[in-house]
């Protein structure tokens, strides 16, 4: 897992690093959100208060009315 975390993140680096913001920057930023989500999710049963923490970070930054919609990592439709 380390490894291929760290392979993604070198291999995208300049993706991120991008001055003005295009097709290819969002995806990347994209594709690492739903990667960070789903992981969040699959640590769930293991650390259940921890995921939920890194799951409201990330779902709460992109959606501020989230309590509404996705109240915790537990409720959140799998």
């Amino acid at each position: 897992m380390d490894d291929l975390s760290n392979w993604y993140v070198r291999l995208s680096r300049r993706r991120f690093w991008k001055s003005g913001s295009d097709e290819d920057k969002e995806s990347a930023y994209s594709t690492l959100y739903e990667v960070l989500v789903t992981l969040s999710k699959l640590l769930a049963p293991v650390i259940p208060f921890t995921a939920d923490n890194i799951y409201q970070n990330l779902v709460r930054s992109v959606f501020p009315d989230a309590p509404g919609k996705r109240p915790s990592l537990r409720l959140a439709g799998h």
